[in-house]
């Protein structure tokens, strides 16, 4: 059975990368040329990565691949202890809906003990926070993206990565562990 897995995974990872092949060759239908298959995929689902710079988006993916290359080096109780502090991680949502809620409030109190100018600070924040929920972009997104902060799906990769590495999944057994877990998550 373990085999019959192995097999399996392995197929579809072949099948995955010539398919990513295939369309930076300009093959895959609906793909501009140069664009990879989690670029398309990822677009329209991670918005907050789609409006980020692709450096800043290279730097953040650098730091998780070097997280679980480090890890590949040490046991699994060490594994477990990253896996619940990436459980803990806050993600961009969650630093936003804390920022504009505290701000909102502060704004309201401010405007009801004291000046109704205080007002303008909810209503700017929660039209950041509509411009958020939108398109995926606000004016302290980038600020907190060059400061390594994360969405859900970027800590969530890092997760199970971390888990493959574990042995919670099936890996391609041709290659290193570290990146067998990494490719796992990737494609």
């Amino acid at each position: 059975m373990e085999a019959t897995t192995g097999t399996a995974v392995g197929a579809m990872e072949t099948a995955v990368r010539e398919a990513m092949e295939q369309e930076t060759q300009g093959i895959a239908p609906g793909i501009a040329q140069g664009t990879t298959i989690m670029e398309s995929v990822m677009e329209p689902v991670d918005r907050v990565r789609a409006n980020t710079s692709a450096e800043v988006n290279r730097q953040i993916d650098r730091e998780t691949d070097v997280h679980v290359r480090a890890y590949a080096q040490m046991g699994g109780e060490e594994i477990a202890r990253r896996i619940h502090e990436l459980d803990r991680e806050w993600d961009m949502e969650r630093i936003l809906e804390t920022n504009a809620s505290a701000l909102a409030l502060t704004g309201v109190f401010f405007g009801l003990l004291g000046s109704k100018k205080w007002l303008i600070i909810s209503g700017a924040v929660l039209a950041f926070l509509f411009q958020h929920a939108s398109q995926g972009w606000c004016p302290p997104v980038p600020l907190l993206r060059r400061l390594g902060v994360r969405t859900r799906k970027e800590i969530d990769q890092e997760k199970y990565a971390l888990k493959a590495l574990r042995g919670d999944f099936a890996l391609n057994e041709s290659l290193p562990i570290a990146e067998a877990a990494l490719q796992s998550v990737k494609y």
